[in-house]
């Protein structure tokens, strides 16, 4: 019979934890870099727009579907925005608005 300490070596617990952090904070970081720059809110923008997160995915066909999936996408890339960069959000939304 085998135990939970031979597949999971003394110490390898806390190196995980530890690595799930570190890759947390990655995350945060490519999100606060791309966000920095004017160019990296243009894309996310675009993409937005692109997703349809600020329009009805509703069609009353199947293709409504497709256009929710793309939506939640759009909605995941928001939610990090928000989380890693909220006053590039801002930021991003009043330059587009210029742009108009």
């Amino acid at each position: 019979m085998t135990t939970q300490d031979d597949h999971d070596p003394a110490g390898a617990e806390p190196d995980r934890k530890a690595g799930k952090v570190a890759a947390r904070q990655v995350e945060a970081n490519d999100w606060k870099w791309l966000m920095s720059s004017k160019q990296g809110r243009r894309c996310v923008w675009r993409l937005l727009e692109k997703a349809g997160v600020y329009r009805t995915s509703f069609t009353g066909n199947s293709e409504t579907f497709f256009r929710e999936g793309m939506r939640n996408m759009g909605l995941f890339v928001v939610d990090a925005v928000h989380t890693h960069a909220p006053d590039a959000y801002a930021l991003m939304v009043a330059e587009s608005k210029a742009k108009e």
